[in-house]
């Protein structure tokens, strides 16, 4: 199909909405979540969630909460800059909730580190090296591209043979424990 819809493409945090390049494509997407908002175009009419599940309408606004975040999406292609009917999402409050160590140690099961504020901790083990930080939002990536489901307990992932440990909490302050056994 030969793109036919004007889009913004565009990116803000702290924002309902945003405007700024144009863009061509068969869709327009909007993508609300509790920290930023994007807009775009797109060849495919749906867009993913962070639990992996997918938009299944069209020219509507779809809100999901996972794991107490409310998130909002829409693809429409009902005529120019035609994704609106989510931007009136209110953004929830980024104020930092617990307090994390920010540290990377190499050939280490945990480190730790200067101490930051933020929405969440992550732990993060990869074969080489540990990391601890603060993030903004409740999921983290695996270098699979798949992306964690869980908040608050350690997920393990056998990936090419190497082991993976990754944990995004937000029960309390350096909650990121559960994954830094040598198992």
């Amino acid at each position: 199909l030969e793109p036919t819809i004007t889009c913004f493409t565009c990116h803000a945090s702290n924002a309902n909405d945003c405007t700024g390049p144009t863009c061509q494509g068969n869709y327009c997407t909007y993508v609300r979540t509790p920290y930023d908002v994007s807009r775009s175009c797109s060849i495919s009419s749906w867009v993913m969630f962070p639990d992996n599940s997918v938009t299944s309408t069209i020219n509507q606004c779809e809100r999901k909460n996972i794991n107490g975040q409310e998130y909002a999406m829409e693809v429409c292609n009902s005529g120019p800059y035609c994704d609106t009917h989510c931007n009136s999402v209110s953004p929830l409050s980024t104020e930092p909730t617990v307090s994390c160590y920010t540290c990377n140690e190499r050939n280490a099961n945990d480190c730790t580190g200067p101490i930051s504020q933020c929405n969440y901790c992550t732990y993060v083990r990869t074969p080489y090296d540990v990391t601890r930080a603060c993030a903004i939002s409740s999921f983290l990536f695996f270098p699979d591209n798949s992306m964690t489901t869980t908040i608050n307990q350690c997920e393990r992932k056998r990936i090419n043979g190497q082991e993976y440990a990754v944990e995004v909490c937000n029960s309390g302050s350096f909650c990121d424990t559960h994954c830094n056994s040598a198992s």
